[in-house]
């Protein structure tokens, strides 16, 4: 079935597997909005799971966000990236154990909350792979860190090389 005003084409599209189209004659979900050129909205489903999509007009480059009730998911280009439970939210893992749940395979920072001003930059970056001489946290500021606690256990304040359990380097 469909709908169609003043000779315009069609505005409203009903089909026989119940999937509705607003702009489109064929609708790619149960509710496809195409609003002109590469705007389109399409409710439907990936497997068993319901997923709202911000896809283009040829139906193949997606942004979505996908609910399953107890559960949101923030997936880019068909890659989970995020997932919120009722345990908490996940990055990089489909099952969080905490309220914040990062986990990474990359050798590099997991996480890192800064500010990339060239002159003043700060920051506080969490690494994803224990090793005895690398930083598992380190605070930074300006050109060096401020504090680093190495695998080892080792602590340095004004130091990222502590020599001993903790290693202050005062400077003048």
């Amino acid at each position: 079935y469909a709908l169609h005003l003043n000779g315009t084409g069609d505005v409203f599209t009903l089909t026989s597997a119940g999937n509705v189209g607003i702009g489109t004659s064929s609708p790619a979900g149960k509710l496809d909005v195409l609003a002109g050129g590469d705007q389109r909205l399409l409710f439907t489903t990936l497997g068993t799971d319901p997923f709202i999509g911000a896809v283009n007009a040829a139906n193949s480059a997606y942004k979505m966000l996908q609910l399953n009730g107890s559960e949101m998911r923030l997936m880019t280009g068909g890659t989970e990236r995020m997932r919120l439970t009722s345990t908490g939210l996940g990055i990089g893992t489909s099952s969080p154990s905490h309220a914040i749940d990062v986990s990474t395979s990359s050798a590099t920072w997991a996480g890192a909350i800064k500010n990339t001003d060239a002159t003043n930059g700060y920051g506080l970056f969490l690494q994803s792979a224990e090793s005895a001489s690398k930083a598992i946290l380190g605070a930074y500021s300006g050109s060096s860190y401020k504090f680093y606690v190495r695998g080892d256990g080792r602590v340095g304040i004004g130091t990222s090389s502590p020599s001993d359990v903790l290693h202050i380097k005062a400077t003048a």
